[in-house]
């Protein structure tokens, strides 16, 4: 259990200010917690204070309770760090002397709760463990832990409830930990509505009071206040007691106060169980007298882990994270949680030690902080287990701990580009904690690869695509969906082409076309195929080869209108104008067949179609009707010039604007769109420029600068030239090559003399 540290209660005048929260926000199902500071060190006994401990937890005060019973409250980590039998602990002051204390609470799988009595004003305490053949014996102490909950899953009844205080240590193998207040509408640590409950607090009374407890539940709740019931209520219709009707009046001396609260919830009756009350005196604002949630509970104390200690040498850390998600998405069957693992080393800094943590499966990782995630239903019921291994020259430690939620966590979106990220790194720490040579997927469900393909991005997925392709390519690969296998390809390809390595692109196009049934998507590689030799490799031979393969493979709409597009790319290329023109307007023509019927399997789209923006700028469908006359065909020709000039304008000016704000699958779908639409726009410039502007923005250097090479060879002058020639220097300089940097600026100067980027041009040409 992760150490929090409750709220104490704040005192104004003569009574302690309560806190009242509504009815209908009555159990925020959340921890509070509140660190203290202080500027005095803590001095530690040695081993021979108990000479027979084997290992020891060094305690600092963080915060000072209220009132000498109510003690200072350590959540000692087990999990396997203490003694396997009968873990007894032996607290010690300073000076080694004893100290009282009691165990309120013990989960091996878990922590083991503690609260000693309190000592000086920032002083801290050493609890020393030792194994024994028999149970600790339960001391003599007015001490008791407020406030605190306890529960056990399954069979839930009152009588199971109230036997959690008959055993030493108490309510033995339940979960148990600090909460706010007696109230809750969740059963934080399991299911939600089969299990037994007992809560512990303690509250303080400035003067003899006279106040009306009662308890509201769905099933059965009894509470006790100094070891006197106050009230047995066997449940029933939840509205006999949703007014506080369930309860008495009850005269209470000055003082502290306990108690203690057992309750169950059986299957089908919801989950409910707090404490409401009233003063005599007190007036309750906007509850018409009804009684409210008492939260005003006079709190323990609180102890942080300094450092933990085994006496042969060997050391440990304090694992934090794995009670507190960050949040949650929910893009498949069942919802992914995030959690943040991470370790407060608690070995002297002179000790050479190795902390690794282990999950499920031989996954290993070593960092200090480790991003991770869980599926399972958000409202607490998955308890997924990670160890912690500390390892020095004395031997190992295992500590081992359950990533489980004690509230609902945050849910996040795919529309922020943080959270993303943040899963993103998760996955990517799933997929290196796996050993290399084997599938890193293999144990994936359907949920986490539905995710992948939401968080991913283009051109920015390599340093994950590049440990699943190679290793989980003729495995887990395999059993996914085809059409997340086909995005996952195109993020993968592009990823490859960053390298810049042209071997390794061609491979890739090839293994992917190989393993391929679907034809659809077999014409996809090897148009893949066609554009790396132009675009990328700059082989016009090559690109000509497979232009006639991608002619004799067309069989559909869709595909045609790609053939058309290509072979105005291959003109343009080599610089056949007139035919670059010829095909790019009959790949207009094609392109309304290819959107209304596309084959599955073909080009993936960049966004998901449920996501994507509704096309803006399109042709009116009036501008592609046969005209009545000479006069409304050429009417006609200007306005379609006007429609597509504002177009271009539009998409450029959209494109970069997408940029700007980081939207790179944005950018990359309106650009695919544009091409389709208006083929002809890649001569004119802007399309060309834009294309070129979103692969500088994605680092695909290599590729910008084919595309505006080429299209400086084939343009003499226009409005976009100069920024064109500008947008290629910058690449040039990206990638150091100096010959072409010097062959750019003096065709540059020669084409634009007073222009104002020829004072640059003329800075490398010096």
């Amino acid at each position: 259990m992760e150490n929090h540290e409750p709220v104490t209660a704040i005192s104004g005048g003569s009574r302690p200010l309560r806190f009242f929260v509504r009815r209908g926000c009555r159990a925020l199902p959340f921890l509070l917690a509140v660190s203290v500071c202080t500027n005095t060190l803590a001095q530690w006994p040695d081993w021979s204070a108990v000479p027979d401990a084997t290992v020891r937890f060094d305690l600092k005060v963080s915060s000072e309770p209220p009132h000498p019973d109510l003690g200072v409250i350590a959540m000692i980590p087990d999990g396997g760090l203490l003694p396997v039998r009968n873990p007894t602990p032996d607290v010690r002051d300073s000076e080694g002397k004893s100290v009282e204390h009691l165990i309120f609470g013990h989960n091996p799988k878990d922590v083991m709760g503690i609260v000693f009595a309190q000592q000086r004003t920032g002083s801290g305490v050493t609890v020393f463990f030792k194994q024994s053949n028999t149970p600790p014996p339960k001391p003599n102490t007015k001490l008791f832990p407020s406030v605190i909950y306890y529960t056990r899953n399954g069979n839930g009844s009152l009588d199971t409830a109230k036997k959690f205080p008959n055993t030493y240590p108490p309510a033995n193998g339940t979960f148990f930990g600090s909460w706010p207040c007696i109230g809750s509408m969740i059963n934080p640590w399991g299911a939600n509505d089969d299990f037994s409950s007992w809560y512990v607090g303690g509250f303080l009374s400035p003067q003899k009071e006279k106040l009306y407890f009662a308890t509201v539940s769905n099933a059965g709740s009894e509470f006790a206040i100094d070891g006197k019931t106050i009230q047995s209520w066997g449940g029933g219709q939840r509205n006999a007691a949703a007014k506080g009707q369930q309860g008495k009046w009850v005269d209470l001396d000055e003082g502290l106060h306990r108690i203690d609260y057992y309750h169950y919830s059986a299957r089908g009756r919801g989950t409910e169980a707090q404490v409401v009350w009233k003063g005599d005196r007190v007036t309750l604002v906007n509850t018409n007298d009804v009684p409210e949630l008492m939260q005003d509970f006079a709190r323990s104390g609180w102890a942080t882990i300094s450092g933990i200690r085994y006496r042969d040498g060997r050391a440990s850390a304090n694992i934090s994270g794995h009670e507190r998600p960050i949040g949650y998405l929910w893009t498949g069957e069942n919802p992914v949680v995030l959690f943040t693992l991470g370790y407060t080393a608690a070995a002297p800094v002179t000790d050479r030690v190795t902390y690794t943590w282990e999950f499920a499966k031989n996954k290993r990782l070593s960092e200090p902080l480790v991003e991770w995630l869980v599926t399972g239903d958000v409202n607490n019921t998955f308890a997924v287990p990670v160890t912690l291994v500390g390892s020095n020259a004395a031997g190992v430690v295992r500590s081992t701990h359950r990533m489980l939620s004690q509230y609902t966590p945050s849910q996040c979106s795919l529309d922020n580009p943080s959270d993303r990220q943040a899963f993103r790194k998760a996955l990517y720490n799933m997929l290196r904690a796996v050993p290399q040579g084997s599938d890193p997927c293999a144990d994936w469900i359907p949920d986490y690869w539905q995710l992948l393909t939401d968080v991913i991005e283009p051109y920015r997925s390599g340093v994950m695509l590049s440990q699943i392709f190679p290793r989980a390519m003729d495995g887990s690969l395999q059993k996914v969906s085809p059409q997340q296998r086909w995005e996952l390809e195109d993020r993968f390809i592009e990823t490859i082409r960053l390298k810049r390595d042209s071997k390794l692109l061609l491979d890739w196009i090839d293994r992917f076309e190989k393993a391929e049934r679907s034809g659809a998507r077999k014409f996809r590689w090897k148009d893949e195929r066609f554009c790396a030799y132009l675009y990328d490799i700059n082989d016009l031979d090559a690109a000509k080869r497979e232009l006639a393969f991608l002619k004799e493979t067309s069989i559909s709409p869709d595909q045609g209108h790609f053939v058309s597009l290509r072979q105005g790319d291959y003109a343009f290329f080599t610089g056949s104008m007139d035919d670059a023109t010829k095909f790019y307007k009959e790949a207009l023509d094609r392109y309304p067949a290819r959107a209304k019927v596309a084959m599955p399997g073909g080009y993936v789209p960049f966004l998901d179609p449920a996501r994507r923006r509704a096309p803006t700028n399109t042709v009116s469908t009036a501008a592609v009707k046969k005209p009545q006359s000479l006069a409304a065909q050429m009417a006609q020709k200007i306005d379609a010039w006007k429609i597509l000039t504002v177009q271009d304008a539009s998409m450029y000016s959209t494109i970069v604007s997408f940029l700007a704000q980081d939207a790179t699958e944005e950018a990359l779908q309106k650009l695919s769109d544009w091409e389709g639409m208006s083929p002809l726009s890649k001569l004119s410039g802007e399309y060309t420029v834009a294309a070129a502007r979103t692969y500088v923005y994605l680092e695909d250097y290599r590729r910008a600068i084919n595309i505006l090479k080429n299209y400086r060879a084939q343009t003499t002058m226009n409005a976009m030239l100069a920024d064109a020639m500008k947008l290629e220097m910058d690449c040039l300089v990206k990638l150091d090559d100096k010959p072409r940097i010097k062959e750019l600026a003096e065709d540059f100067v020669k084409r634009f003399p007073g222009h104002p980027y020829e004072l640059e041009m003329n800075w490398i040409l010096r």
